[in-house]
């Protein structure tokens, strides 16, 4: 494997390029989800916190992550900009790190929002209050089903208040 990088590299390719053929190979390996990435931030208290989210894009200049305005992720890097992600596909042994300033970017999240798929919009709704803990998981199942009952005669969700 260490000769397939150095050919990569020596090939020329950006770390971002690179990154994209890795990407690549780890969905022909069979892994279920290459984009996903863990996200450490530090808060106030200055301690870090590490999470799983979705890498939404990725190019050149950056890397691109959607969250709730009112997430405990969104108050950290409100706080803190200064960030790391990390990726690891299990199946190929390869993990990236990457570490940098991160940005609140405009964006037409309404457009955004029409593109993901209906149970990924209802768990967007259902997801206000994310990133804090609850104790009651009924409570919290019970709050999704209503809102897909809500939402199921509607042809177009609308987009939640705090995306």
């Amino acid at each position: 494997m260490t000769d397939l990088l150095t050919d990569q590299i020596m090939a020329g390719l950006s770390p971002t390029a690179l990154l994209g053929l890795w990407m690549e190979d780890a969905v022909q390996a069979g892994v279920a989800e290459p984009r996903v990435m863990s996200l450490a931030t530090v808060g106030r208290n200055n301690r870090p916190k590490v999470r799983v989210v979705l890498l939404d894009n990725f190019n050149d200049e950056g890397f691109v992550l959607e969250t709730s305005s009112g997430s405990q992720k969104a108050a950290d890097l409100e706080q803190n900009p200064f960030a790391a992600i990390s990726f690891y596909w299990d199946k190929l042994r390869r993990t990236v790190r990457i570490e940098g300033e991160a940005e609140k970017l405009p964006k037409d999240y309404e457009t955004a929002f029409e593109k993901l798929q209906i149970n990924v919009q209802i768990a967007l709704h259902a997801s206000e209050k994310q990133s804090h803990p609850t104790d009651d998981w009924e409570k919290e199942k019970e709050s999704h089903e209503r809102l897909k009952e809500k939402f199921s005669h509607t042809e177009k969700i609308p987009k939640p208040v705090f995306l």
